[in-house]
């Protein structure tokens, strides 16, 4: 359990630790996250326990869906100040909304690259048909630079449209990407309706 030991190493965060506890302790999981977020970098030790207790009142349909992304239990343990921010990609990934998971999963990676990425990944692969689009967004050079570049996140948004037109100008954008051009030309390479144009 969480012991006033473990709020004193909170410091100036322990007023919002203590809250998200009492939310969480309250089925109040949403309070609780909120709570949680606010706390921010508090001592590690502390958020994995209060995350795990956050977690684990969670109601199932949200576990469900963090699981679609690869995040479970463990994950939870180990980049628990990610957590509010993987709920909310899970949930706006359920309902759809693939900018919206691609921010909160680009704010996870702030807390937790490695576990942002394999939830990017496991995003792509759940709800993108074979593709550029997939191809892009499961390239590792690719998910590092949509950790730490936010201009790269609008174009990857485009990557989730079910209009090639629309994909096609999210590829274009990301071309103007130094860093990720040669991962990005290679997908587009390998569309069938680019090579199609081409020939």
């Amino acid at each position: 359990g969480i012991t006033a030991d473990m709020l004193k190493q909170s410091g100036d965060a322990a007023p919002h630790v203590f809250n998200a506890i009492k939310n969480a302790v309250e089925g109040n999981w949403k309070g609780a996250l909120d709570e949680f977020k606010a706390a921010g970098k508090a001592a590690p030790d502390v958020m994995a326990k209060v995350g795990q207790a956050i977690y684990d009142k969670l109601p199932q349909d949200v576990k469900d869906n963090l699981v679609k992304l690869g995040i479970d239990e463990k994950k939870v343990a180990e980049g628990a100040a990610a957590l509010p921010h993987l709920v909310d990609a899970a949930v706006a990934a359920k309902d759809g909304k693939w900018g919206d998971a691609l921010q909160a999963l680009r704010e996870a990676g702030q807390a937790a690259p490695t576990i942002a990425k394999d939830a990017i990944k496991n995003l792509a692969n759940k709800y993108l048909p074979e593709g550029t689009a997939k191809q892009i967004l499961t390239n590792d050079k690719v998910l590092n630079e949509l950790i730490t570049n936010p201009k790269v996140q609008d174009a990857i948004g485009k990557l989730f449209s079910n209009d090639d037109k629309t994909v096609m100008a999210g590829a274009r954008e990301l071309l103007a990407n130094e860093t990720i051009r040669g991962e990005v030309l290679t997908a587009i390479g390998a569309n069938p309706k680019v090579q199609a144009a081409l020939d």
